[in-house]
């Protein structure tokens, strides 16, 4: 999330919200850190209300409420990051049910880089999750480790590039001058 939140900032976005999943989850937790380690690095403030919750396991309801519940905020998001690329989608059309346009008056992206991505109107700006390395990877250790007990555990975090599509651009006018005053360089 650090990065989709490096990604934004550099093109303007200083107004970012992040809908997160259950507590309790470690992805929710991690996401949820990233986010608020980015908006520090850029010397932006965290604020609790462009932090919005849901459960993945219930129907898409609450994802469309806690979508427009971010776009009601004062001043508006100009970004929002997802939970994942689904909530990303329904961030999407209930933003265009809104009258919005993705991304000339919101950037939206999504975390996972589900194949159905290429195929949403805009295409989904998102973080691409390693699944088949990681499982690989996994694979790999778990092997290892019972040819030889005593290998030493690791903690290795793979790679999660940024794959840039058309759910994100530019901050619009009016939303930079709100931001010039809040982005600090960056280090």
């Amino acid at each position: 999330v650090v990065k989709a939140v490096d990604y934004l900032v550099q093109l303007g976005h200083c107004h970012i919200a992040h809908l997160v999943g259950p507590e309790g989850r470690h992805s929710t937790t991690e996401r949820l850190r990233g986010y608020r380690q980015g908006l520090d690095q850029h010397g932006l403030e965290y604020r609790e209300e462009y932090v919005h919750r849901a459960d993945y396991e219930q129907d898409s309801t609450q994802w469309k409420n806690a979508t427009r519940a971010l776009l009601e905020c004062k001043p508006r998001p100009t970004a929002i990051i997802a939970a994942n690329d689904k909530v990303a989608a329904i961030s999407i059309s209930t933003a265009q049910a809104t009258g919005l346009r993705v991304p000339e008056d919101i950037n939206i992206v999504g975390i996972d880089n589900q194949p159905f991505c290429n195929y949403l109107n805009p295409t989904l700006t998102t973080v691409e999750m390693p699944i088949t390395d990681a499982g690989t990877l996994a694979i790999k250790m778990l092997l290892d480790r019972l040819d030889n007990e005593s290998t030493t555990p690791e903690h290795i975090v793979l790679p999660c590039p940024l794959i840039i599509r058309e759910s994100s651009g530019p901050v619009s006018t009016e939303a930079t001058e709100t931001c010039e005053n809040q982005l600090e360089p960056t280090p």
